[in-house]
Parts: C-alpha cells; structure tokens; sequence
C-alpha cells in the first residue's frame, strides 16, 4: 500500500522538473507507476447582481466624487476676496468693503473705478478688514470696478489689482434714501412728559452755556408772535420794542440792529440737491432762559422783547436789563423744548427753508443702561426724534436729523462714558427714520470737539463704534491726520469764521476738505452769520454786516467742494451765532439760507 503511494509522489516532483533533468535511465519501478489523480478544480458560483443594486453602487460613488473635489477646488480657488454691502448703492453714499482671505497685517488702497474715491485698509491676523468707501456724486451710473491693490503695487490697473468685485451705481432710477421701509421705525419706550423732565447741567463753559437749572419761570412761556414786517428800508428798529405794551421796561440805550427785521413771506423754495444740516441745540426750557436773561427781564411781555443790541458794525453788545448775557430772543417767544409743540415749528420752519435736517446737540449720562427719563437731555432728544418721526410720517420729503455729541468743555470724559452714551443712542435710534440719511444705512454722529480728547480715547470710541454709525469728527486742517483712522469723514465747528479779517480761512478749510477727501472721506463745510462772545468775557467778534458775512462764508468755502453742510447754528444764542427767525432779524437768516441752498 505503501509503495505505490511512495512511486506516485516520486513522478509528481519529477514531472514539475525540467525536462532535461529527467533520464531516461530511471528505474521501470518508478515509470511504471500510475499517474498523480488529477483533482477537479471547483468553480466559485456566478453572483447574479439585480439592476437595482448596480444602481445604489453608482449613486454611492457620484455623492462621493463631489465630498472629494470640492474641497480640492477650494482649497486652489481660496485667496484675497471682496464683498460690498450694499451691492448696488447711488451717489453721495458709502458702501462697505468687506475683505477676506488676505495676508495677516496686509496693507492697500480700495479703489473705486479709476479712482474716484479710495481709501486704505489693513487686514487683521485673519486676513480680514472691513472699510467704508465713499461714492461721490460725479461717479458714473452703471457698474464700477471696487479693487483692492497693495500698496507696493505701481499704476492703478485692475490687473494688478489683488481682488475685485463690481459695483452698481444708479443714477436716474435710485431708491430713494428718505424711503419710509428703509429703516424699521423704532418701538418707543413709555415717553417722559415734559413736567417729568429733569432738567441736565454740563460742565459752564465760555462757548457753551450751563444747562437749564433753577426755578421754572413763574408766568410761564409767553405765546409765539408773528415778527413784524418790514421793508429793508424801514427803520432799523426791532418790532419787538415798537410793539412792546405801555409801561414795558425797554433796555437803557435803543437796540441799532444792521438789519431790519424781514416779512414773514414764505422762504425761498429749495430746488437744489444740497444737504445741508444746521447745529441744533436742546437746551432751551423756561429756567435756561431765566438764566441767560436775568430777574430784570419782562418774561410776560408778548411779543418777546429784545434785551439788546449791538452798535453798527456788529460787534460791542449792549444789554437794557441787568444780568441779561444775550441780546436777542426767538421770533415766537421763549420757547420751552420740554414741548413737542416748540419741535413742531422748528422742524416746520427749516424744512420750509430747504434745510435737510437739526444735528442735535447732545450729551447723555455717560452710564450703562441709561433710559430717556435718565436726564433733561435724554427726555429733549427723544421727544424730538418723536416730532422728526410723526412729520415725516405725513410729509412727502422728510426731515432728518444727525447726532452732535457734546463735551460741554470737559475733553477729560472718559472713553467708556462716551461709548456708553453712543451705545444707549444707536440702541434707541439707529433704526428710526428720523436718522436716516443720503450717506449710507448708519446714523451720522458728530464727536464735537473731537480734536480736543486724547488720541487714545479717539481711538477707543472708534473701535467700539465706527463699525456701527457714520462717525464724523470736528477736526482742523492741522488736526486731521492725527484723527484720519478713527473716522468716517469730519465737519469743523468753525463758529467765529471771519472772511475779513482772515480772508485766508477759505483756504484753511480747503486745506482740511482736501485731506479728507484724499483719504476718501466725508467732508462737511460749516457756514456761519456771525459770533460774538463779548458779553460771557470773551473778546471775539465776527460782525454779521446784515447777510453780508454769511453770503462770503459760503463763498469760501463751497470751494472746497463738500459733500455737504453744517449750519452753525439755529439757536445758539449766548454765542450769538444763531440764524433762526429772532426779534431783531426776523427771518432775514433763513431766507438767505434758502436762496443759497436753492443756488
């Protein structure tokens, strides 16, 4: 049993040898033995597939081919990008580039179409930045390049540029920024009447006067009155002491106004698109005007009556009543801005006038948390966003309003106090239609003064807010630059502008407008009809020679080709820059204002 298994195995390795190994000299014994049984290979069993499974087994791999590729494609297209908010905007307006996938600390110039209008940026560690690029009103309509190019880059060609995207500009079919969906109008919280306004008193100040304190006059605002006419030739005394009652105290020397009071006739129409806003300031209740006018003063005289005077060149003040520091009072009487009523005429009277809107003047508690009945201040300015908002409401052009922070001479504040203040504003303001503007979604604020706060709290405010409203500053030809970074764009509070005895101030304004506008920025000009602080113990005066010094102020300065205007001032009396309608001008100030609004 054994050897034939033993012959079988021995043929098995020689038929897996060469052949020319193998002899034939091997023994009979071992050619002689039966072949190795060949074993039947098996066969694996065909898997039948259904159609349905081929099916499922595609879709698998076509969801699989995208997860691949597209990271692939990403990860090859991923590099410097730009998008614009909002895409498609009109002149006068900004738009804000936002910029990603830059290197970290990248710095360059977004440049609108060939440009007219640029301004520079830096990337953060992210390779991000966001920036407000201004489109000026000569830009053509139609679609614009927006490129970003480093600041090593040479000519200003898009295909040097890092990134780009497009722009659309409408001219003739532009929406209309004054378009009541355009801003969400704000929920009111309960408001304040105007017997529960606190009154608040900022820090006295020579260019700024104290706050309303004191007890409320006892015989109350007298009733508004209609300026008496005048011809231009009629003599130069102010109706308000002609028709004062017998047995009126007058002021001891005869006010000689150097101009007559105008008729009360319509002013002239506005036909322009000029943006011009006027200072607007909320100070005025029945105690403030105690103060500025003194115990002596006739409060229950109607009309109102003039305190004083100046002498014929506009300048050397004169007063009839002992601790009167202001010698001219509103044409209507003294009003009281613990009133809607008082807002109401106001806001009625200077967009008659073609006056686009009041740049409030205002200073909250500096406080977390701080509500409308917080201060006198905060009740003023909500009852007036109130009355801004009800007007527009039932008028076609609306008016609009801007903020003016003040500082009331106390450049010292805190940081956190003025970010507090601007947190508690555009918390309860942003979204109202009072604030809308011709300039972008955000409110326009002016920092009053903001030359005068340390660089470091300049810096701080813009980081926290420039994001969030269209911050302006009130800056010089000589301070721009330190400032330029932290702000949108920048007016000059220049209320004691003198054409004639510095007739270079057209080209010191020109001076900064041109800064401003090289770094792509807003520029508001300011136009004035006068100042005179001689009687709160300064020595400025910029005479008004009847309309004379407003007409050359505007001159000079419409040189330097603003993007708008900030009146200086309605209702700054104790300054006496004031141009609304009053006992000794009537309404002569702002019917020149409309004429050159109109121009």
């Amino acid at each position: 049993m054994l050897l034939p298994r033993l012959r079988s195995a021995i043929r098995v390795q020689i038929s897996a040898t060469p052949r020319l190994m193998r002899s034939k000299s091997l023994s009979a014994w071992l050619r002689s033995a039966p072949p190795p049984p060949v074993t039947p290979e098996r066969r694996q069993p065909r898997f039948r597939r259904s159609r349905l499974t081929d099916w499922a087994a595609t879709a698998i791999v076509l969801i699989m081919v995208p997860a691949v590729l597209v990271p692939l494609v990403a990860t090859e297209a991923a590099g410097p990008s730009l998008r614009l908010t909002p895409a498609v905007t009109t002149p006068d307006t900004f738009v804000v580039v936002h910029g990603a996938g830059f290197d970290a600390a990248w710095t360059g110039q977004i440049v609108l179409g060939d440009g007219v209008s640029a301004v520079a940026v830096t990337a953060n560690q992210a390779g991000q930045f966001t920036a407000k690029l201004i489109v000026p009103g000569d830009v053509q309509e139609g679609s614009q390049a927006v490129a970003a190019f480093a600041d090593q880059a040479g000519a200003r060609h898009l295909e040097a540029a890092v990134a780009t995207v497009a722009l659309e500009v409408r001219h003739a079919t532009r929406p209309s920024p004054d378009s009541a969906a355009r801003l969400p109008k704000r929920s009111h919280a309960p408001k304040v009447t105007a017997s529960a306004s606190p009154s608040s008193t900022p820090p006295a100040s020579s260019s700024r006067p104290a706050a309303a304190s004191g007890t409320p006059i006892a015989t109350g605002a007298p009733t508004a009155s209609t300026p008496a006419t005048a011809s231009p030739s009629s003599p130069q005394v102010p109706a308000s002491q002609s028709a004062a009652p017998v047995g009126t105290p007058h002021p001891t020397t005869a006010p000689h106004p150097t101009i007559a009071p105008q008729p009360t006739t319509a002013p002239v129409p506005r036909v322009a698109r000029t943006t011009a806003y006027m200072h607007y300031y909320l100070w005025w209740t029945p105690s403030h005007w105690q103060e500025k006018l003194g115990s002596a003063y006739p409060y229950g005289t109607v009309p109102a009556v003039a305190p004083g005077t100046m002498d014929a060149s506009g300048c050397n003040p004169r007063v009839g009543y002992p601790g009167a520091t202001i010698i001219d009072v509103p044409s209507e009487g003294l009003y009281d801005q613990g009133s809607g009523a008082t807002f109401d005429r106001h806001i009625a009277d200077a967009a008659g006038a073609g006056i686009t809107g009041f740049i409030a003047s205002w200073q909250g508690t500096g406080a977390a948390g701080q509500l409308p009945s917080s201060s006198g201040y905060n009740a003023r300015l909500d009852l007036l966003v109130s009355r801004v908002e009800a007007y527009n409401a039932s008028h076609a052009r609306p008016f609009r309003l801007a903020l003016g922070l003040e500082a009331y001479g106390n450049y010292g504040r805190p940081a956190s106090a003025l970010i507090n203040d601007l947190e508690y504003f555009r918390s309860r303001y942003a979204g109202s239609s009072a604030f809308a503007n011709s300039y972008g979604s955000q409110p326009l604020v002016m920092i009053l003064g903001s030359r005068k706060y340390a660089e470091s709290t300049m810096r701080a405010v813009s980081q926290a807010e420039q994001s969030h409203l269209i911050l302006l500053g009130d800056e010089t030809y000589q301070t721009w630059s330190r400032d330029a970074a932290y702000l949108d764009g920048t007016a000059y509070y220049w209320s004691s502008q003198d054409p004639w005895k510095n007739p270079q101030s057209g080209s010191q304004v020109a001076s900064l407008a041109s800064q401003v506008h090289a770094a792509g920025k807003l520029w508001f000009a300011p136009f004035t009809g006068g100042f005179n602080t001689q009687l709160t113990g300064g020595s400025t005066c910029t005479p008004r020679k009847g309309v004379s010094t407003l007409d050359e102020v505007w001159r000079l300065n419409r040189a330097s080709n603003p993007n708008g205007w900030f009146g200086i001032s309605w209702n700054e009396f104790v300054e006496n820059s004031y141009l609304e309608p009053t006992r000794l001008y009537g309404r002569a100030y702002l019917n020149e204002i409309a004429r050159l609004i109109a121009q």
